[in-house]
């Protein structure tokens, strides 16, 4: 275990948290050192809908969302790695 990380749950709970954004941010989006306030701000506290019609899940983002692009994009991409057996 890297040092520094040993000690309370909690602590390696927020450094998972933190990687998992910084990840997603580097898979997904492409562009640099994002930081994770920014992933917060613009993607993490997304309000929008899921729904289910005829066995497909849709997402619904809000119609004048400023990165609504950016997140479809991330999300492609995302999508389209491949998964570990």
């Amino acid at each position: 275990m890297p040092r520094g990380l040993t000690g309370h749950p909690r602590r390696l709970d927020i450094h998972r948290r933190i990687n998992l954004a910084r990840w997603t941010a580097r898979l997904g989006l492409r562009s640099g050192i994002v930081t994770t306030k920014t992933l917060r701000r613009r993607f993490f506290s997304l309000t929008g809908r899921i729904t289910r019609s005829a066995r497909r899940w849709t997402l619904h983002l809000p119609t004048r969302w400023p990165w609504a692009i950016g997140f479809s994009v991330a999300l492609g991409r995302l999508r389209s790695l491949p998964l570990l057996a």
